[in-house]
């Protein structure tokens, strides 16, 4: 599976290149090698890649109810505010 050094134009390619070469399965050294880069730097933006996914797939699971109970106690205030100036 080796491939010849692989030349990146920009930033958005070479983001591209790499979530590719990861979803195909290569290594981080080999991704690191191709792309000419040291194996440290892809480590750490997989790893980042990685944390920033999990937290996309936690927030996705926060049900609309609980998110939205946060404001339940300002709103009541509100209310009892209200009542009180209307009584």
């Amino acid at each position: 599976m080796a491939r010849k050094k692989h030349i990146v134009t920009n930033k958005e390619q070479l983001i591209k290149e790499i979530d590719r070469r990861i979803a195909e399965g290569e290594k981080v050294k080999t991704i690191a090698y191709s792309l000419g880069f040291n194996t440290g730097i892809i480590e750490e933006y997989v790893r980042l890649n990685s944390l920033k996914h999990k937290q996309e797939q936690e927030a996705l699971q926060i049900e609309e109810p609980e998110y939205l109970n946060c404001f339940g106690d300002y709103f009541n205030k509100l209310n009892e505010e209200r009542n009180k100036r209307d009584n």
